[in-house]
């Protein structure tokens, strides 16, 4: 079940983010972003969402960890 309720979190933040960027053009199709990292489990699953983001924009995205 565990496994379950990630998946539907993570669904709620991926469409979170990409309402947000529809409406404020963070990012465009083709783009480059610099994530800054922890490495705690927060920035672990913003890296997981653009992750996943990369491939539906064809971003470039750079890995900072701070």
């Amino acid at each position: 079940m565990a496994g379950f309720s990630f998946m539907r979190e993570f669904q709620k933040i991926f469409q979170s983010v990409k309402l947000v960027n529809k409406h404020n053009g963070l990012f465009k199709k083709g783009g480059r972003l610099l994530l800054a990292v922890s490495g705690g489990p927060d920035s672990m699953a913003l890296l997981y969402v653009f992750s996943k983001l990369q491939r539906k924009y064809g971003l470039t995205i750079v890995v900072a960890h701070m």
